[in-house]
């Protein structure tokens, strides 16, 4: 009796201090601006204030499933977060990486065009689509070609007694109305509407019913928003949806450092290592805006710790954003055709957070033959990177970086998402489809410790790997002795004589074994960032291959014999070890090489000769150091350039003995019809200029 005396007095005390905090969190969000940290607070407060109504007295003094020490703590840091959020409306619109976006979205809406046009905004619960459409509606060309909008946040089954926002900037106050109430008001105006968050036709058909017979101007607009890909279909399908896609690394470091507030002259130690820690944990948010928005307003609180903002993190990833994943997940896993979700699953055999290439994914994804070229006018290639750019667009992968031209350089599989489509998958009627990949693809993960548990299912497999990939950060030997060992094992008990795929890539110097000639399907074979010295003969007995690539080995002279590849497509070199090709074109080589990759000419250089014939070559990077004295040989490469027809993208570099830049030659470009991509390094003739 006395232990549940004491337990009820210390319950009494916490719930007390609880509920003057609240009080003053109250008072505090009265005066505050409406913005998104508050509303973030609001919700917490009302999941908080559920909770307490459902704790049972027992529940208090056995502290089992309630701690009241903990919920306390929980107020108090929401309370510091109150106190931060004080961000204006303008402010909050303007969202990092949603400029360009915004700026389509406006020109679209003020074009000149008679009839009423809809536009839709598309992409996962959380990524920011209804903050581009308020800075749409904040934009003052938007303002100023629009007198009167109006804002509709739609719920499920929407009627005309739902309550909207209108706006209008003849200075009537803003007013909130019935959908009902507000058509009277649109008739002969010139009117922007919003539906944000339309989850069902039947919702966008009522409301679009009501609009419609307003009596508005034409050249109104309505602008959706929704999750939904088929939603954006079914309001208009002549248009293209205006899809957004999960923030950068960069930009989700910016977008943290705007809402934070940190400064990135951070002088104190302490404050420059949390900085460091808060980069790795918004890292880990997979580019979703609201959880980037949630983690930077626990940052611009005071005395803020790694410990909170990793617990914080945890509660965000784990708790209410892991609903937008699946959300996501569930919206699209149907919807993707079979060879864009098989694209998806190739992601989940990399490492988590594993950034990862789009050159190296799309001759993954060609190597194993995943992809189906729907027509003649498109490459393998290209419609690879057409998957590519639907995950992105249904938010399934996170760019990390961009091209200067705005193509995916990089990008992952966000952390969360992993865990879902592994978790899904196992108990749906997908799993046997999802078994079946497993067992097609092996991936061998080495972290510290060894194998881990991920990978060491691999070595029980019984199947046969289309796709084999090794992972191992490990120096020294071991990393290749491993390769090398599991490799010949493999091969020896016929497990990988269909593989189609190897990729080795940044496992150092792998112990490549001399029955790996024996590989005769093998399509792929990645040596990238190997720095290996030597380039074993056996390569040049894999006659199936299509792409090699030794870029950043330390492989400084590639045999002749690597011309006895006759399907060989893609060929990258290790330009800065000027790795020197023997020997004279032979085979159909002429005919099949699209890509030649790092090839450094220089002296009497055997491919200078010969490489106006590569008359299918669409891709090509050479380095040369042709001095003076050479003058012919300059001109001679120019004119073998300009034969290369197909030229699609041109890397040129023009270097001295120093290893400095050199006169460029001079090429009459005006002949390369379909020269998309030119980079030049070097001297130009000041007649160039």
């Amino acid at each position: 009796m006395k232990n549940l005396e004491s337990s009820s007095k210390q319950v009494v005390t916490v719930m007390n201090s609880i509920c003057v905090t609240l009080d003053q969190m109250h008072n505090q969000l009265r005066k505050a601006e409406e913005t998104e940290g508050i509303k973030a607070c609001v919700k917490q407060l009302k999941v908080i204030v559920h909770e307490l109504e459902n704790l049972q007295p027992e529940q208090y003094v056995t502290g089992t499933e309630f701690n009241p020490i903990e919920m306390k703590n929980t107020i108090d840091l929401l309370q510091q977060l109150t106190e931060t959020c004080t961000i204006r409306r303008e402010d909050s619109a303007k969202v990092v990486g949603l400029k360009i976006k915004e700026q389509d979205l406006v020109l679209n809406l003020t074009a000149s065009s008679d009839n009423a046009s809809k536009l839709c905004i598309v992409g996962m619960k959380g990524v920011g689509k209804t903050a581009l459409a308020k800075a749409v509606c904040y934009n003052k060309v938007v303002v100023k070609h629009f007198p009167t909008q109006v804002w509709a946040t739609v719920i499920a089954g929407a009627t005309a007694t739902m309550k909207v926002l209108l706006m209008e900037n003849n200075g009537t106050k803003n007013q909130t109305l019935t959908m009902k109430q507000v058509r009277g008001h649109l008739k002969d105006k010139l009117c922007l509407v919003v539906l944000d968050n339309v989850s069902q036709k039947s919702d966008f058909n009522n409301l679009y019913k009501i609009l419609s017979e307003s009596g508005w101007r034409n050249g109104s607009r309505i602008v959706v928003t929704t999750c939904f890909k088929v939603i954006a279909s079914h309001v208009d399908s002549s248009s293209t949806p205006h899809h957004i896609r999960l923030l950068t690394k960069e930009e989700s470091w910016a977008l943290f450092q705007k809402v934070a507030s940190i400064e990135t002259d951070v002088k104190k130690l302490e404050l420059k290592k949390l900085e460091n820690f808060a980069k790795k944990v918004v890292g880990k948010c997979g580019g979703l805006i609201l959880a980037i928005i949630s983690l930077g307003f626990v940052m611009s609180a005071k005395d803020v710790t790694q410990d909170s903002l990793s617990w914080v993190f945890q509660q965000l990833n784990h708790g209410r954003y892991k609903t937008h994943w699946l959300q996501a997940w569930k919206n699209n896993k149907d919807e993707m055709s079979e060879t864009v979700r098989n694209c998806l699953y190739y992601f989940t055999k990399f490492p988590l957070d594993y950034e990862i290439s789009a050159r190296r994914l799309v001759n993954l994804w060609v190597g194993e033959g995943l992809v189906q070229v729907q027509n003649d006018q498109n490459t393998p290639e290209e419609t690879a990177e057409s998957y590519l750019e639907e995950l992105r667009d249904r938010s399934m992968i996170q760019v990390v970086a961009l091209k200067p031209n705005g193509k995916i350089k990089t990008c992952c599989l966000p952390s969360m998402l992993k865990e879902i489509i592994l978790q899904n998958n196992s108990r749906t009627n997908h799993s046997r489809y999802f078994g079946m990949h497993l067992d097609q693809r092996f991936a061998y993960n080495f972290d510290d410790d060894g194998l881990d548990a991920n990978s060491a299912q691999a070595f029980r497999k019984k199947g046969i790997p289309l796709s084999v990939l090794f992972f191992d950060k490990g120096e020294g030997s071991k990393p290749g002795e491993r390769v090398g060992n599991i490799l010949s094992t493999g091969i020896a008990s016929e497990q990988f004589l269909k593989t189609r795929v190897l990729d080795l890539e940044c496992i150092f110097r792998p112990q490549l074994p001399k029955n790996l000639s024996k590989l005769n399907n093998l399509k792929y074979l990645s040596l990238r960032w190997t720095y290996l010295e030597e380039l074993p003969l056996c390569i040049c007995k894999l006659l199936e291959l299509e792409t090699l690539d030794l870029k950043h080995t330390s492989i400084n002279y590639i045999p002749s014999s690597i011309w006895e590849l006759k399907k060989l497509k893609k060929l990258y070199l290790p330009q800065t070890h000027r790795s020197k090709l023997e020997g004279k074109l032979r085979g159909n080589v002429n005919e099949t090489l699209q890509t030649l990759w790092g090839v450094f000419l220089y002296g009497n250089y055997p491919l200078l000769s010969h490489l106006h014939k590569l008359k299918s070559l669409q891709k090509l990077k050479l380095a040369f150091q042709l001095n003076g004295s050479e003058q012919e040989s300059q001109n001679t490469l120019a004119q073998k350039i300009v034969n290369l027809e197909q030229l699609h993208s041109l890397s040129l570099k023009s270097v001295d003995e120093a290893g400095d830049p050199d006169k460029l030659i001079s090429i009459n470009m005006s002949k390369l019809e379909k020269l998309s991509s030119l980079r030049l390094y070097g001297k130009l003739e000041e007649r160039l200029l």
